[in-house]
């Protein structure tokens, strides 16, 4: 994701550097009242903090899902345990059954994959599972596993 700074905080995309602290220590099984000791605030204001936050990935989550049924991209699945070239293969067979030239070579897209898995390959292979989002101009885009 792009990093905009601004004088009041960093983004990560659409959310706060402050909302994804707060999601992230949620996720770790805190409380809001843990998170909020822990941050020098109040419950309340972590409260809101994730909230907004949830609420800013659902509206971004039916925005993705909404281009998906307009036919406009396409996504598909990578199971974990898959090498990642028939990783790339198989995004380069969806975009061919969906009619679209994607951008760039194999090279490009087990490049692609490698910097967007994070770490999550292990002997040449997928270690997570993961979609990808083909758009119709070729681009490809990560999203999370279901």
């Amino acid at each position: 994701m792009v990093l905009v700074n601004r004088k009041d905080s960093s983004r990560y995309g659409f959310l706060t550097e402050r909302q994804m602290q707060i999601l992230r220590l949620r996720k770790d099984g805190m409380k809001q009242g843990e998170i909020a000791s822990r941050l020098g605030t109040t419950r309340q204001n972590i409260a809101i903090l994730e909230s907004r936050a949830v609420k800013k990935i659902e509206e971004a989550a039916m925005t993705l899902q909404m281009l998906e049924v307009q036919g406009t991209v396409c996504v598909t699945g990578i199971p974990a345990g898959i090498h990642i070239l028939d990783a790339a293969r198989a995004i380069i067979d969806e975009a061919d059954r969906n009619g679209i030239r994607l951008k760039g070579n194999m090279v490009d897209l087990v490049s692609w994959l490698k910097s967007n898995m994070e770490g999550n390959i292990i002997s040449g292979k997928i270690d997570t599972g993961v979609r990808v989002m083909i758009l119709s101009d070729g681009r490809y885009l990560k999203l999370p596993a279901q």
